[in-house]
């Protein structure tokens, strides 16, 4: 941090510079960033997690996990019983003649402790969280509530209520039935008062309803349990940002939402701000609405999201969305009807058909779609810019990547869909005056491509490809097909590309992909594989060509690792990559037994070295990178 002394002077070693908006920036050269540390928000714990606190327990004497005898929990009180060590080295402090005094009450020697809270919710909670820092990064997670156990003296108020004090039954104890003359003076010259007493814990009790007790499973901190649940504290690696079609200055309102106080202000539009804040104050099915008026194209997961609906409403959320959207690469796009309110059927009509042609392809071209649908350029671009990205290498690109998760969860919807789609294809077949098969307009070059229905067309214009209209499951579900010579140059160019991409590690097919696009925009113009495009067939025939194994079999995804890369690790990489052809995760002692079977001289080095290529590391267990 920089120091708050001022010594009335001016430092002339800061740098006085000025941004794009012509604003002055002084940065201070003594206060440098010296890190900076990702951080990351994990929620496999967000409704679960409390933090319980001891305030009258020592932090350099906490409880011992293993000395946990029982926990239970009823509303919001926690209570948890502990085990007191009352003999030998670890009862050294443990008063033997004060546990006897309360043997009386307890059935025996008092030999555990009861921790009590109260209550479990201290208020807003939204501005707490759990953190763990490792490998450079932070995960936060959000607190369920703060509880804090004290101590309950059920002994002291027990012997409150016999009238019994620590000692009776010892020396100079008196018994029942005894009175001595100088206590019965002192009992007659007593007056007599009039005492009220106060509410006692059983008072409190029976004002209470009652509610069974629930009994919880404690787990100690070295306990397996405890280790996996303590890696939902960690986001996982597949978590990523969805693209979201909105402007920055939307985007902040709708992450920093400020309620209005005008009440005559005119009702939610396309041309409005869009604050969650007053979204969630309509009904329900108006918040699925005007959601997707203002974003356009969603996946289901954001939309959920961002309306705050937990697993048990992604029913109704999915039931409102088939009502003002449609399904395409498996995301939500907005009704036609709905954003072009003021416009003429025709263009409502263009849009449905751009929109049917990105469920068969994800990568379209403007110059063919003016030319099918007779719109104006500037009418196309007003259409595409909301629901696709414009490609350096030409053509138009959807803009969310094709969302498997729901179209693997949720195949009714998308069976359903797919008609919807046909039943409205057909419609602009007639409108437009289409044929069965007229010139598509998609991104692929000369070579040969695959039609809707799986057959292969040729064509000798560089910029067309004829493609059957008709929409079939199996295109819906595919992902975007490019093609490119197999023979020559450019075949030799993707093996190195493949080969050099993989390297060491594992790389999804998704991932590989994006990266080929990348690389293939970044060559030089005159650079024949600038030109061609790749087909996912054609990419998987070339991973195998390279000698890439697919571990994608048994996961979610589609994963390449090459494993032999021709050095002194490779007899530890097939050892590993064998096991995890059939689990995605695996414990050190696995791989150590695994390589001892193929007699090669263990190296803990070189076998840390292959797990980190491979593996990521969550507590004891190695998880196959990509899985997590």
């Amino acid at each position: 941090m920089a120091s708050d002394d001022f010594d009335g002077k001016t430092d002339t070693h800061e740098n006085d510079s000025t941004d794009t908006n012509g604003t002055s920036i002084i940065i201070d050269d003594d206060d440098p960033i010296v890190q900076e540390i990702p951080v990351y928000l994990a929620k496999g714990l967000a409704n679960n997690l409390y933090l319980l606190q001891y305030p009258l327990r020592p932090a350099h004497m906490p409880y011992d996990g293993k000395s946990v005898l029982e926990t239970r929990m009823k509303g919001e009180q926690l209570e948890m019983t502990i085990g007191l060590e009352t003999r030998g080295a670890a009862g050294q402090h443990y008063s033997q003649s004060k546990g006897m005094q309360y043997s009386g009450l307890t059935g025996g020697v008092m030999d555990k402790i009861v921790l009590s809270s109260q209550s479990s919710k201290p208020g807003d909670m939204s501005r707490y969280v759990a953190g763990v820092f490792k490998d450079n990064q932070i995960h936060l997670t959000p607190l369920k509530g703060i509880v804090q156990l004290r101590p309950c003296l059920r002994h002291i108020e027990k012997l409150n209520e016999s009238g019994r004090v620590p000692g009776a039954g010892g020396v100079g104890a008196v018994s029942d039935g005894e009175t001595t003359a100088t206590e019965s003076e002192e009992e007659e010259a007593k007056p007599v008062t009039v005492r009220f007493a106060k509410a006692g814990a059983k008072d409190k009790q029976k004002a209470e309803p009652e509610e069974p007790w629930k009994t919880l499973s404690y787990h100690s901190l070295e306990s397996n349990e405890a280790t996996v649940e303590r890696e939902l504290l960690f986001a996982g690696d597949d978590n990523h940002t969805e693209e979201f079609s909105v402007t920055p200055s939307e985007y902040l309102d709708m992450v920093c939402p400020v309620e209005t106080m005008q009440k005559s202000a005119s009702p939610l539009g396309p041309s409005d701000v869009l604050s969650l804040t007053t979204l969630k104050t309509l009904p329900y099915e108006k918040q699925v609405i005007e959601l997707m008026k203002k974003a356009v194209v969603l996946s289901f997961d954001y939309v959920c999201m961002l309306l705050s609906r937990g697993k048990g409403e992604r029913g109704s959320v999915l039931e409102y969305l088939q009502k003002c959207s449609l399904l395409v690469q498996g995301c939500w796009v907005v009704h036609s009807a709905l954003l072009l309110t003021k416009e003429s059927s025709s263009l409502r009509n263009a849009r449905d058909y751009i929109l049917w042609c990105f469920t068969q392809q994800h990568t379209i071209t403007r110059k063919d779609l003016a030319a099918a649908l007779k719109i104006t350029t500037q009418q196309l671009r007003d259409i595409l810019k909301p629901i696709a990205c414009q490609r350096p290498e030409g053509g138009w690109q959807f803009r969310m990547e094709r969302d498997h998760d729901f179209i693997s969860k949720y195949p009714q919807v998308v069976s359903s869909q797919e008609s919807l789609w046909q039943r409205r294809h057909t419609e602009l077949v007639q409108v437009y005056g289409l044929g069965t098969s007229p010139s598509a307009p998609l991104s692929t070059s000369a070579s040969e491509g695959k039609t809707a229905s799986g057959s292969r067309t040729k064509s000798s214009q560089p910029s067309e490809a004829k493609i059957d209209f008709t929409p079939a499951r199996t295109r819906l579900l595919q992902p975007n097909q490019l093609d490119v010579d197999r023979t020559g140059s450019n075949a030799s160019s993707l093996k190195d590309f493949c080969r050099t991409t993989i390297g060491r590690t594992v790389v999804s097919f998704s991932e590989l992909k994006e990266r080929l696009l990348r690389h293939q925009s970044s060559l030089a113009k005159d650079n024949p594989m600038r030109g061609q495009n790749v087909t996912n067939d054609l990419l998987v025939s070339t991973l195998k060509d390279v000698g890439c194994v697919e571990l994608g079999q048994a996961h979610s995804k589609r994963l390449f690792v090459i494993p032999s890369i021709g050095d002194h690790t490779d007899p530890y990489r097939l050892a590993i990559i064998d096991l995890l052809k059939t689990s995605k995760s695996l414990k050190r002692k696995q791989v150590v037994d695994a390589i001892s079977s193929h007699n090669v001289t263990f190296d803990n080095k070189v076998l840390t070295s292959v797990l980190r290529d491979l593996c990521n590391s969550r507590g004891a267990q190695w998880h196959l990178k990509g899985t997590i």
